[in-house]
């Protein structure tokens, strides 16, 4: 059979020595397929962080949220010896479910993978990929394309002069104005990025408890349940970079971080309420940002929800979508009992994104939507307040 691009490969036989993957070797290109049935190889956890950047494509966050199995299996693909992709996957009898999330994957490298599973699991019927970027524009299969995620990133970066630059003129006075106030205020005023050592669960939990305690003074319910917390400290222990605002010693802000790569992942930015008035919180945030920068950073990634801090430190949106591609039409009408549901929460979220962008638009449209938001908002602040 011919590949998607064009190149000819002869697949192995299923069985194999145990540590050991069958490799498929193209005449073109030096392309070199390998999978690794049912194991995770060693090599593959900083393969992966080198080829993504992505905490949502390391091993740490698959063991953590449990999606990393006893029958996890990899596929690498190697160009010139060089490894190109690494995708884990796992699999039941009539699907398989891509565990890589937030990642762009190109077309070609896409189509690969596809023709892979699909000739070498004659009993697979679709393949999902979840929250990721590509174009599968003319696949020889039928998909399903649908919004799923979302990744507000600063980036690229380069150097800390450059990026301070490209903020507005009133952030960095703003910026210099907070630290002014805070040091004639409060003299014992540090910040200070914590060697691995010093990082312990209560810290964490600390800065995690400061975000709580802002939302609870605004009446207000905190996105991190007691699930989220457990994954952040547990992910903290692994790639944290923990940065705190301390005055005479006390930390009274601070932001847990995950490196990735050259990708720096914030996961929580938080300060005491008491702090409020010096701008605490955005001090953090800007100089973790620069820090990141100085350690080579060339991205940070403020993850999902919509804020005007994320904006106001030059972050902008990326979108990633869940693909579900059949072998056949007559598979792909068979799953139509998923594919409602899917489409319905592709549609939902497609149009709370419509609305997201329309809002704060100076025009018709904009003032209609931000006065429906904050109508809502209201009702859902009032909702939280009786319960």
């Amino acid at each position: 059979m011919k590949w998607p691009n064009e190149v000819q490969v002869t697949l192995p036989d299923q069985g194999r020595t145990t540590g050991n993957a069958p490799q498929l070797s193209a005449k073109a290109g030096h392309l070199v397929m390998e999978c690794y049935e049912d194991e995770v190889p060693q090599f593959v956890d900083a393969e992966i962080a080198r080829r993504y950047g992505s905490l949502f494509s390391t091993i740490p966050h698959f063991r953590q949220t449990g999606k990393l199995t006893a029958t996890t299996s990899t596929y690498i693909t190697r160009k010139n010896g060089n490894v190109e992709t690494v995708l884990l996957f796992n699999r039941s009898e009539k699907q398989v479910m891509v565990l890589n999330e937030l990642i762009p994957i190109s077309k070609t490298e896409a189509g690969e993978f596809i023709a892979f599973v699909f000739a070498r699991y004659g009993l697979v019927s679709n393949i999902v990929f979840n929250a990721i970027t590509s174009d599968l524009r003319g696949l020889r299969y039928p998909y399903q394309q649908f919004l799923c995620a979302e990744d507000i990133v600063i980036g690229p970066l380069t150097n800390v002069d450059e990026y301070s630059a490209s903020l507005s003129k009133n952030y960095r006075k703003s910026v210099r104005r907070c630290t002014n106030a805070l040091l004639r205020s409060h003299p014992g005023y540090r910040f200070a990025i914590l060697p691995p050592e010093a990082v312990s669960e209560d810290l964490v939990r600390q800065i995690i408890g400061f975000n709580k305690a802002r939302m609870a003074e605004k009446e207000k319910m905190s996105a991190y349940t007691d699930e989220e917390c457990d994954w952040i400290v547990a992910l903290a222990s692994k790639l944290g970079v923990v940065s705190v605002i301390t005055i005479d010693g006390k930390v009274c802000a601070g932001t847990v971080c995950c490196q990735v790569g050259h990708g720096f992942h914030m996961l929580v930015s938080a300060h005491h309420p008491d702090y409020n008035q010096f701008g605490m919180g955005m001090l953090c945030c800007y100089r973790s940002i620069c820090e990141y920068i100085e350690r080579g950073g060339t991205q940070v990634h403020l993850l999902w929800g919509r804020h005007a801090y994320k904006t106001s430190l030059g972050a902008t949106s990326r979108q990633f979508d869940r693909f579900a591609v059949y072998r056949s039409r007559v598979d792909y009408w068979r799953d139509a009992d998923k594919l409602a549901p899917a489409a319905a929460a592709g549609y939902l979220r497609e149009a709370r994104l419509w609305l997201m962008n329309a809002e704060g638009q100076d025009n018709f449209k904009g003032r209609i939507v931000t006065t429906m938001w904050r109508v809502l908002r209201q009702i859902k602040q009032r909702v939280v307040a009786i319960k």
